[in-house]
């Protein structure tokens, strides 16, 4: 499908108009998903947004431009402000570094991210879900989006540490969540100088991340004396030292790869399942059709990793919830060279910014866009569209290493808990959209209060999987 369906592009791309210098930049900081999803109706597939005293960023919004910016040309750019903001919190890991450091840590951890290496932890996953599960009783009123950061912070640490670190697990969550709040200021101006202040929100990130620092470098030291175990982070100390002394990672490297998989793979997971939930609760045929499967294959025992390719209604379901809700929802790249993408000519330092927020409900590529239905990611239905008009984990040398782990996770604890517990929306809230930096978070409103700005979190009711 042809860009040129909303007009064709040019070389200079129309410009977004604004009332006043720094109007979009504020409206991209308070409501971006509104503003982004308005630009692309108004200008078509490119708009240019100017920036004051820094280089424009141009908003692309087509398939093909997707993939151009991530896979064809992707060698004239460089990661966006918003990933090199995160260095602060992250460290150097594969998220936040370019060229041969990245291909280098790339090669040492692409093969313990291989989906035959991760749906090995399938039944760990299982038994993580049913665990969390336990805890809640029939008609009780949780915060859904809190309780999968905590399910997901608990099978991401048993999958990567081959344990669930305990007390340590709901410490590590909760210092997870001061960080991505705080990483949501990082866009600001000057915050390079701020952020050395001693305020209170820079207070409680430092502390945050001396929490997660203690957590991990400990890890990191318990793992070097003890023999290889069959997690993540033992594999990456035994794959770095079969590649030779020169090849070694550091503990640090260690520690800000650890650090990225928490919050990024972490976070992504808890969103999706979140948001697959909350779809669910308003949709009983797809929840039937999961629960149904799930029950045909695996009866009462856990899944193992031979299952977790036949589970295709919890991955379609999954897979639906992150095209509506995708858990990133836009990529920023730095053109690093003059470089031409659809047609629209970047100098050097331009931003060019690709959204999944938009593309994902693109009527061009997704028919009756807001309509929730797994059947979109049936094979017959997969094929008939462009690739790069669903890219949820972005694409490309930099497309996310912990994709697989992301899909065997939401896909087993859909299949898991779905035959024992469904989830109810609770009248006087609605489900309502975060944006937090490139990330999408779950939220609410108060269903009485149209126009209202979402809050963080999403309470719903627990119920029996029985109608």
């Amino acid at each position: 499908m042809s860009p040129s369906g909303r007009g064709a592009l040019r070389d200079r791309p129309p410009r977004a108009r604004a009332a006043y210098p720094g109007q979009l930049i504020l409206a991209l900081r308070r409501d971006p998903l509104t503003l982004v999803s308005r630009l692309a109706a108004e200008h078509g597939d490119v708009v240019r947004i100017a920036v004051p005293f820094r280089p424009p960023i141009h908003l692309f919004s087509h398939a093909e431009h997707a993939r151009e910016l991530l896979v064809t040309q992707a060698s004239h750019f460089g990661r966006g402000l918003a990933i090199e903001r995160t260095t602060l919190i992250l460290g150097e890991g594969l998220l936040t570094i370019d060229g041969e450091r990245h291909r280098r840590h790339r090669r040492l951890m692409q093969p313990s991210f291989s989906r035959r290496e991760l749906d090995r932890h399938a039944s760990v996953v299982a038994e993580a879900a049913r665990e969390h599960a336990a805890a809640w009783a029939h008609g009780q009123v949780v915060d859904l989006s809190r309780e999968m950061a905590a399910l997901a912070m608990a099978a991401v640490s048993r999958v990567m540490f081959g344990e669930d670190l305990g007390g340590s697990a709901q410490t590590g969550a909760e210092a997870l969540a001061v960080l991505l709040e705080f990483s949501d200021r990082l866009m600001l101006p000057l915050s390079g100088l701020w952020t050395a202040l001693p305020t209170p929100s820079v207070r409680r990130a430092r502390a945050a991340l001396a929490t997660l620092d203690r957590i991990l470098y400990g890890l990191i030291d318990a793992k070097r004396r003890q023999p290889r175990g069959d997690d993540l982070l033992s594999s990456l100390i035994a794959a770095q030292e079969d590649t030779g002394s020169s090849q070694r990672l550091t503990d640090r490297e260690l520690r800000d790869e650890a650090m990225t998989l928490l919050l990024a793979g972490h976070e992504t997971t808890a969103s999706a399942l979140t948001w697959t939930w909350s779809l669910l609760a308003g949709h009983a045929d797809a929840h039937a059709r999961i629960a149904d499967e799930s029950r045909r294959l695996l009866g009462d025992r856990p899944p193992t990793a031979a299952d977790v390719d036949q589970l295709q209604a919890a991955e379609q379901a999954l897979a639906e919830s992150m095209r509506l809700y995708p858990p990133v929802w836009s990529v920023g790249r730095r053109a690093l060279d003059d470089v031409t993408i659809g047609g629209c000519r970047l100098a050097r330092n331009d931003v060019a910014v690709v959204s999944q927020w938009v593309i994902h409900r693109d009527p061009r590529f997704w028919p009756d866009p807001l309509r929730f239905d797994p059947s979109r990611f049936a094979g017959t239905e997969r094929a008939r569209r462009p690739r790069a008009a669903y890219f949820p984990f972005g694409d490309g040398a930099r497309r996310c290493i912990g994709e697989s782990l992301a899909w065997m996770i939401g896909t087993v604890v859909l299949a898991t808990l779905t035959p024992r517990l469904r989830f109810e929306h609770l009248p006087d809230h609605r489900p309502a959209p975060v944006p937090y930096l490139f990330l999408l978070s779950p939220g609410h409103v108060a269903a009485s209060t149209p126009g209202a700005k979402a809050r963080p979190g999403l309470p719903m009711r627990v119920a029996s999987a029985e109608p």
